[in-house]
């Protein structure tokens, strides 16, 4: 089975969803004002991890996708 490669415009899309989502999750956790720490107690996601989330680093599986979504009472189309 061979590897599907990305073209450069389709890894470029993926950078501008993670800073987008990024965006998304560091401003609904700013308007709680909870630390990274805090909300990683309470969705059970390491706090690098949600660090990483927010700075565009990571791109965030659908499993922690709707982690969040049910933590903020969002939709996953509202994070993405």
């Amino acid at each position: 089975m061979s590897k599907v490669r990305k073209t450069d415009e389709e890894s470029k899309e993926i950078e501008k969803l993670k800073y987008k989502i990024g965006n998304r999750l560091f401003a609904l956790r700013d308007d709680e004002k909870i630390s990274q720490f805090k909300l990683a107690d309470k969705i059970y996601i390491e706090p690098g991890t949600i660090c990483d989330y927010e700075r565009g680093k990571s791109l965030i599986p659908i499993y922690n996708l709707l982690k969040y979504s049910s933590y903020y009472n969002v939709t996953t189309d509202f994070l993405i």
